[in-house]
């Protein structure tokens, strides 16, 4: 998906509204940029391709300083990307009647199988062990 000006816009106006939320006082809290990225990721994930330079557009920054920021935080946009993943797939899968198929298409996985495995990484289960567990409690 290309990246359009209305979804950097609308990741833009995410970060704007959490910035006015936590004010300056934002950019002293240790993992203050780190959260900054993860909301980037998170606005621009479901809607167009996320990688480290449409992020970094986004936030208005060239690549490398994200990159040197979040490393300056002990972390990566990978790994950040790889938390928001995470994150999102379990909601999907827990709150939505999205198909596994759809949720790793929305999350940008090159095919069902690659979020499959991601999965059992993140939560040692399977996503449809996870579906199953929702539609059980369900009808309890």
């Amino acid at each position: 998906q290309e990246l359009t000006e209305q979804t950097v816009q609308r990741a833009r106006r995410q970060i704007e509204a959490n910035d006015c939320k936590f004010g300056t006082a934002r950019e002293m809290l240790p993992g203050a940029f780190r959260t900054r990225a993860e909301i980037v990721v998170r606005g621009l994930l479901p809607f167009t391709r996320c990688d480290l330079a449409a992020a970094a557009r986004a936030m208005r920054l060239n690549p490398r300083t994200v990159q040197r920021r979040l490393s300056e935080e002990q972390t990566s946009f990978d790994q950040i990307l790889d938390k928001v993943r995470a994150d999102l797939s379990m909601s999907y899968l827990r709150d939505s009647e999205l198909s596994v198929a759809a949720v790793a298409e929305i999350l940008q996985f090159s095919e069902t199988s690659a979020l499959s495995r991601a999965f059992r990484r993140w939560y040692g289960m399977a996503p449809t062990q996870v579906r199953r567990r929702v539609l059980t409690d369900r009808l309890s």
